[in-house]
C-alpha cells in the first residue's frame, strides 16, 4: 500500500530537482534512431524527458528541435516533432532549426521570443 503513495511523490521530486539541473537542453543519442520507436518510449527516453517537462511545466517557453545540416537529420528531427505533437505537446511551440555546427540532434527550452 505504501508504493502506491510514494510513486508520485518520487515523480515530483524528479520534476522538481532533477529536471532543472539539465538547464533546458538535452542532446539526443544516436542508438535512439536505430531502435523502433512509440510514444511511450519518446515519452520516457533519458534523452528526451528532461527538456519535456521543463517545457511542460513552463508555460512562456518554447521547444527548439536543432538538427545537424543534412538530410537524415532534418527527417528524424521531423520525426521527433511529430511523435511530441502525437503526444499532446503544442504544435506552435515546437520548432525545428537547422544548426550546421552541431553533429547530433538537441532539444533546447527556450523562452517564448528566442525560439527563431
Amino acid at each position: 500500500m505504501k508504493n502506491i503513495f510514494l510513486k508520485p511523490w518520487f515523480g515530483l521530486f524528479l520534476l522538481v530537482f532533477i529536471a532543472p539541473a539539465y538547464a533546458g537542453s538535452c542532446v539526443i543519442n544516436n542508438d535512439f534512431w536505430l531502435e523502433p520507436r512509440s510514444g511511450n518510449l519518446v515519452l520516457t527516453n533519458p534523452d528526451i524527458a528532461p527538456c519535456v517537462h521543463i517545457f511542460l511545466n513552463t508555460p512562456q517557453s518554447d521547444l527548439r528541435i536543432a538538427y545537424p545540416d543534412n538530410d537524415e537529420s532534418a527527417v528524424d528531427a521531423n520525426e521527433l516533432r511529430q511523435w511530441l505533437i502525437a503526444l499532446a505537446l503544442p504544435a506552435t511551440r515546437i520548432h525545428l532549426q537547422k544548426q550546421p555546427g552541431i553533429s547530433t540532434i538537441q532539444l533546447d527550452t527556450l523562452p517564448i521570443s528566442q525560439h527563431d
